[in-house]
């Protein structure tokens, strides 16, 4: 929330994907532009790298899988978020 309070964010859809899951919740990435990166930090995976969100794959790879799983390592090796009280 702290993160993202009355930012301006971009949206984009990952084409190898349905556009709504079958609870009809959007899948999207979001990015934060920032300064020093203009294209915007991806904010799924800071979620993920801080134990606040898990890498979910439900039926085929997906643009950033390797990327989020490789963030969910990070978090539970260093217990952060989530996986601090999760064994």
């Amino acid at each position: 929330r702290e993160l993202l309070a009355d930012k301006m964010v971009r949206i984009e859809t990952d084409p190898t994907q349905n556009m709504y899951d079958s609870y009809q919740r959007l899948l999207a990435y979001i990015y934060l532009p920032t300064e020093a990166q203009p294209g915007g930090l991806l904010v799924n995976e800071i979620l993920i790298k801080e134990g606040f969100a898990r890498e979910y794959t439900f039926k085929m790879p997906y643009t950033y899988q390797t990327q989020f799983k490789s963030a969910e390592a990070e978090a539970r090796l260093a217990k952060k978020g989530m996986w601090s009280v999760c064994q």
